[in-house]
């Protein structure tokens, strides 16, 4: 089985030509940060609040952080922010009074590793921390379209019955026949059960991507038997981890061949508490094997 490597965090397109590599891969990062209400926490009876940031990001993207007073909860308005860098160095330092009104600071992803964010009011303290990555693309000849920053997904604040949906293309430059299949690593603290994902295969004008998928048309073929273009339906716990269960595309590649792909997220209706607050971080893989 070839590697497996992170999704780029680049909107432009990357081809590296891979003649003597045997097994090929791709992968595309889709980030779900989705909760039901607001991701903000304070202890009982305090009127500070404070803003979690996402768990997991590229380099080259931002985290955000903030603060803001509740007046009908009441108490002490004083708070203390700290944020340090994967190499402990502090890069915030911010005190003051909270105000009725949400104040946000985004801070750059600028290297790989941990940073640690420190809230502190009241006398209490809330310690959250960002993984930072590179999604810098493989050395494949399989390539990628992406959209800006690289994420087809950075979601806040999904309600019951929401869906998104974004497209990626996927094309292959130079090599042998290839089989290839789909699959993913699946992370985070249990949105995944709860989210359905769809993933249907097709063409997009101009070989281009967006969030929108404009210009999306599905294969007239029934790959599946779940309808004409549909290669994966079901939930997102579900999206299979290894070559060995992954979703086969239905043709063989050849050098020259690009398909796009939609990938639609739906949180269901009946959805309900037990979804707040949970996140769901997803990595798909377009992986080529002779």
């Amino acid at each position: 089985m070839g590697p497996h490597t992170q999704g780029p965090c680049e909107n432009e397109r990357r081809r590296v030509s891979a003649r003597r590599r045997r097994h090929l891969t791709v992968s595309v990062l889709l980030l779900l940060v989705l909760v039901v209400s607001a991701l903000a926490f304070g202890k009982p009876g305090s009127g500070v609040r404070v803003r979690r940031p996402a768990g997991e990001l590229c380099v080259g993207e931002s985290f955000r952080v903030g603060v803001r007073y509740r007046p009908k909860v009441g108490g002490k308005r004083w708070y203390r922010l700290r944020v340090w860098d994967p190499d402990e160095r502090r890069i915030v330092a911010r005190r003051g009074r909270a105000r009725r009104r949400w104040r946000h600071w985004w801070l750059p992803v600028t290297k790989e590793g941990t940073y640690r964010i420190l809230y502190r009011w009241r006398g209490k303290r809330r310690v959250f921390f960002v993984e930072a990555r590179d999604c810098s693309p493989p050395a494949t000849g399989l390539f990628l379209n992406l959209p800006e920053g690289g994420v087809l997904f950075n979601l806040e604040n999904m309600s019951p019955g929401d869906t998104e949906e974004g497209c990626v293309t996927v094309g292959y430059d130079d090599g042998p026949p290839l089989s290839v299949r789909l699959f993913g690593e699946t992370a985070g603290t249990g949105l995944a059960d709860h989210l359905l994902l769809r993933v249907e295969r097709g063409g997009i004008e101009e070989a281009t991507t967006s969030a929108t998928c404009g210009g999306f048309a599905p294969d007239t073929a029934d790959h599946s038997g779940l309808g004409p273009g549909v290669l994966y339906e079901g939930t997102l716990a579900g999206w299979p981890g290894d070559w060995d269960a992954g979703v086969v595309d239905p043709d063989v590649w050849s050098p020259g061949d690009s398909h796009a792909y939609r990938l639609v997220v739906t949180l269901p209706e009946g959805a309900g508490n037990q979804v707040q607050g949970l996140t769901a971080l997803q990595t798909f893989i377009w992986q080529g094997q002779e």
